[in-house]
Formats: structure tokens, sequence, C-alpha cells
């Protein structure tokens, strides 16, 4: 769902996709599952509705980052005063 409510159905094929997980897919409790899903939407911010064994949902929030860049991270020497 995007942040105007309209609702993308997942891809039914995903042939040639590494670790596609398939539509339907039930993971028991204490137990998880990793891999991938499609859509096929225009960029930006989107929730992934989910639904566990009683159909009670839950929206996982898929922030949309097109920064190409790789973050800078800061030597610990930057902060040390130079004498």
């Amino acid at each position: 769902m995007d942040d105007q409510g309209s609702s993308h159905p997942e891809l039914a094929d995903g042939s040639g996709v590494d670790g596609w997980l398939g539509l339907t897919r039930k993971v028991d409790p204490g137990q998880s599952d990793q891999g991938t899903i499609i859509f096929d939407v225009m960029p930006k911010h989107y929730r992934l509705r989910v639904a566990d064994e009683n159909d009670s949902f839950m929206y996982i929030d898929i922030p949309l980052n097109l920064n190409s860049e790789e973050p800078v991270q800061k030597k610990l020497n930057d902060s040390v005063p130079v004498r």
C-alpha cells in the first residue's frame, strides 16, 4: 500500500529471480523465512501488509532511498583534537 492508500498486488511469476518465495507463504511461530517478493510499482514509500493465521494484519514499512552513494563512516581519529 502506498501513502495514498492504493494497493498493489505482488507479481505472480518470479521465475528467474533468485530466492523467490512464491505467492503463498506460511511461516510457523518461532520460525523465519528469507527470500524475495516482487512488485512492479513506481519508486516511492510503501507499506507491506502481512497477516497471521487469524487474518490479523500488520504493516511493514518499506522506505524509499534512491541515494546511490555509500555512507561515509567517520574515522575514530576525526574526533581526536590535533596538537
